[in-house]
């Protein structure tokens, strides 16, 4: 018996970052969506989404967002919606919470993207004003050092000392050696 896979995602959590946005452009998932971040933030959003696409930054300056601790989707890639685990209420309430523990077989649980209700109007906010912002998800219950090898290697640095200058004003620096 085959089982069928539903072409609309049971909650918001499992949608990936990009798909929201292109949702939040293109009207699909409406009611989803207002459920997800409230009737007012949802119209908000999508008429930042809106200016956001019109303004398309090529060649503003570069910023990086890094969420804060627990700030990132965890969960399983899926061929249409992923199997979030961190932060979904649904699976959460489904006992999905102990699966948030670093363990043995763990790598297939990766960071899926960030929090969206915390990150996304900063993100468009910045592009409306010409910045060329994206997001960096992590495995926040990873060792901190792991995290900064990761996210050189991400930006392709290779560098003595890193500065990062975080969303929350606090500047994140490491040393290499």
């Amino acid at each position: 018996m085959t089982q069928e896979v539903p072409d609309t995602p049971r909650s918001a959590f499992v949608l990936a970052d990009d798909a929201l946005e292109r949702a939040l452009l293109s009207g699909e998932h409406a009611g989803l969506l207002e459920r997800y971040f409230g009737e007012a933030e949802y119209e908000s959003l999508r008429d930042l989404a809106a200016q956001a696409h019109r303004r398309e930054v090529r060649g503003g300056p570069r910023v990086l967002i890094l969420p804060g601790i627990m700030g990132s989707k965890l969960g399983r890639e899926r061929a249409l919606f992923d199997d979030v685990l961190w932060i979904d209420p649904l699976e959460i309430a489904a006992g999905g919470l102990e699966q948030r523990t670093l363990g043995e077989g763990d790598d297939a649980i990766r960071p899926l993207g960030v929090i969206l209700l915390a990150y996304l109007k900063l993100k468009l906010s910045l592009r409306v004003g010409g910045y060329d912002a994206d997001f960096h998800a992590f495995d926040w219950r990873r060792d901190l050092l792991e995290l900064g090898r990761g996210l050189a290697e991400w930006l392709g640095w290779s560098p003595t000392w890193v500065r990062i200058q975080s969303h929350m004003r606090f500047t994140m620096s490491g040393s290499s050696t």
